[in-house]
């Protein structure tokens, strides 16, 4: 009997970078079918956890200073790449999210895009807020970036359902 999976997942996000790949191939290995749905973590930040903006402004804190050593050493357990924090952290990951929502009916290519675009950001250090950006990791994993792009221009492609 196939379970069946919803896997929630924003594109700026370090430790669902490390769940993403790892969940993948877990469910490679048993008989798990994922729907892989784009949410825009920083809209839940805003609305319910602004604790998390106040600790980026105390660099000193040791919980925000110490989770980059424990994300570098989670990454490092689980073989992920994480070439973290990026000159673009936190990236606003909207533009992103977008490209994702309007792949969300070819799940193939949504969870190719996302692999491809969370190794642009965590690994390759690039700005997934660029549109030019985007259209070079769609492209650059068989994905018509140009395409992307201009659905995203289509108001019928929101984050918010």
């Amino acid at each position: 009997m196939t379970t069946y999976v919803e896997f929630f997942f924003d594109l700026s996000s370090p430790w669902t970078r490390i769940a993403f790949r790892n969940f993948r191939e877990r469910a490679r290995d048993l008989d798990v079918a994922v729907v892989w749905r784009p949410f825009l973590v920083g809209g839940v930040f805003n609305a319910v956890n602004d604790s998390v903006y106040a600790a980026r402004e105390s660099p000193a804190n040791p919980k925000y200073r110490l989770t980059w050593v424990w994300l570098k050493e989670w990454a490092e357990l689980a073989g992920v790449a994480m070439n973290f924090p990026s000159p673009h952290h936190p990236v606003k990951s909207v533009n992103a999210m977008r490209f994702c929502c309007a792949l969300e009916q070819q799940q193939d290519q949504l969870e190719t895009f996302a692999e491809a675009a969370f190794e642009a950001y965590f690994t390759e250090q690039r700005n997934i807020d660029d549109p030019a950006v985007l259209i070079a990791v769609a492209n650059a994993c068989g994905v018509d970036g140009a395409a992307l792009a201009q659905a995203i221009a289509n108001s019928s492609v929101r984050l918010f359902r």
